[in-house]
C-alpha cells in the first residue's frame, strides 16, 4: 500500500545534520558560510534552542540598502552582527508533523526551507528538495 503526504511524517525525512549559526556570527562570516553551502537560510541558534533564521535575502537587504559607500562603511556592514539581520519570528514544524503540513506551510509562506523543532531545539530542518520526491511520487 502506498503512503500518502498525510501518513508520511518529517522525522522521516528531515535532515538531521543542521549547519548553523548563532546571533553574534558577523554579517562578513554569514557572507562567507553562504559562499561555503549551498543554502539560502540558516537557522539561528542560541545553546540549541532556534532563536531565528537568516536568509540570504536578509543578506542582500543588508548589503543594498541604505548603506554608505565609505570604506568606513563597508568595515561596519561586515561586522554588523546576524540578530541585527535576522527574522525571529520563524515557521517550524515538529518530527511528529506530516508532510501535506510541510507542503501547506511552503506554499502559503514561499518557504524554501522550515526547521524542526522539539521543544524549541532545533532537530532537523527539511527543504522543498527533500519534499518534492515524496509530492512528485504521489500525483
Amino acid at each position: 500500500m502506498n503512503r500518502t503526504l498525510k501518513d508520511l511524517k518529517v522525522s522521516e525525512i528531515m535532515k538531521r545534520e543542521v549547519v548553523t549559526v548563532t546571533e553574534n556570527v558577523t554579517v562578513g562570516e554569514l557572507r562567507d558560510l553562504f559562499e561555503k553551502y549551498d543554502f539560502n537560510a540558516f537557522p539561528v541558534v542560541r545553546s540549541g534552542i532556534l532563536v531565528g533564521m537568516v536568509t540570504k535575502l536578509d543578506l542582500l537587504k543588508t548589503l543594498t540598502t541604505g548603506r554608505s559607500p565609505t570604506i568606513r562603511g563597508v568595515m561596519n556592514l561586515w561586522a554588523e552582527k546576524v540578530k541585527e539581520i535576522m527574522h525571529r519570528a520563524v515557521v517550524t514544524v515538529k518530527p511528529t508533523d506530516d508532510i501535506m503540513t510541510v507542503a501547506d506551510y511552503m506554499v502559503e509562506f514561499r518557504l524554501r526551507s522550515i526547521p524542526v523543532v522539539e521543544e524549541k531545539r532545533l532537530v532537523g530542518i527539511i527543504s522543498r528538495s527533500d519534499l518534492m520526491p515524496h509530492v512528485i511520487e504521489e500525483n
